[in-house]
């Protein structure tokens, strides 16, 4: 399946600086809540295009910017912008052949970062043309995950815009004219407290009345892995329901963290948080099997 992901990383741990910068260019698009230290927002570009703004809007924002860029079998970029100036850009391209690294040396990019230089600069490949595509690829995600960058595999506006309202994005649009009317609430003392309605949201994930807004999300990871246990797709360190519950919670989990649209990105997010959870051993299942189990586990609730 053809990947095209594009997304832009603002380092904050509030999320009104991504809506700042989508009103400032007059752009829509989502704005996820703060994770890891990134505010992560998927701007719509097809508006961009429409009002020239594709180079001013990267350079018309705040602070330290990443812009990721990933299209399989074609190219990715890696930009950082330091307060609204191009400071650091590297490009594989490969249906071309060029590889770009210019602005800032990558010792001092790894420095930005708080990384080991060798390792980053052993991800930016400037030699001799002709590599292979499928041989860089694994760059780009290795790169991200270096920086820590969050949700960035099968991640952009139009993935996200797909289906937003089932996969709950929805609640993360933001529109050129979407205000920071603040509403006064009032504290458990009594105290006023100024709330926004792009204020992220305090969702749990263990929420499981038939109100909650998750408990779609929880119904369908907890038959999904009933799928993997009743084919022998999955081994537990320990099999108990206790184990069981964690694992449905924690896939609960991924995807609030870890907000998509498609299925491919859900199983993507999920068997990487399998294979990585205390109480799975292995999972032994294909592309194929995982995808047919999820499919039977979501017909399940239809």
């Amino acid at each position: 399946m053809t990947e095209i992901s594009e997304s832009v990383y603002f380092r904050s741990d509030d999320r009104n600086i991504g809506i700042q910068w989508l009103q400032d260019n007059e752009l829509a698009g989502y704005v996820l809540p703060p994770r890891g230290h990134w505010v992560q927002v998927f701007p719509d570009w097809a508006h961009l295009a429409r009002n020239g703004l594709s180079a001013k809007a990267l350079q018309n924002s705040p602070g330290l910017l990443v812009y990721y860029y990933y299209a399989d079998e074609r190219l990715w970029s890696f930009c950082v912008h330091r307060d609204g100036k191009a400071w650091f850009q590297y490009e594989c391209i490969w249906m071309v052949d060029e590889f770009v690294c210019e602005g800032a040396d990558p010792t001092e990019a790894a420095d930005l970062f708080g990384v080991p230089a060798s390792e980053f600069e052993s991800l930016l490949y400037t030699g001799p043309a002709g590599v292979s595509w499928q041989a860089m690829a694994d760059n780009a995600a290795e790169l991200a995950h270096l920086v820590e960058l969050p949700n960035f595999a099968f991640a952009s506006f139009d993935y996200a815009e797909e289906d937003a309202t089932i996969s709950g994005l929805s609640k993360f649009f933001v529109g050129p004219d979407t205000g920071y009317d603040a509403e006064l609430e009032t504290d458990d003392d009594g105290k006023g407290v100024a709330t926004s309605q792009n204020s992220s949201p305090d969702v749990q994930p263990d929420r499981r009345g038939d109100d909650a807004p998750w408990q779609a999300v929880y119904d369908l990871a907890r038959n999904f892995l009933q799928q993997l246990y009743d084919q022998e797709l999955m081994e537990l360190t320990l099999d108990s329901q206790l184990a069981r519950d964690r694992l449905v919670e924690r896939l609960t989990k991924t995807v609030l963290e870890n907000p998509v649209s498609r299925d491919s990105q859900v199983l993507h997010h999920w068997l990487e948080c399998l294979l990585t959870a205390p109480e799975v051993v292995d999972v032994f299942a294909t592309d194929d099997m995982l995808a047919d189990a999820y499919h039977r586990a979501k017909s399940s609730l239809e």
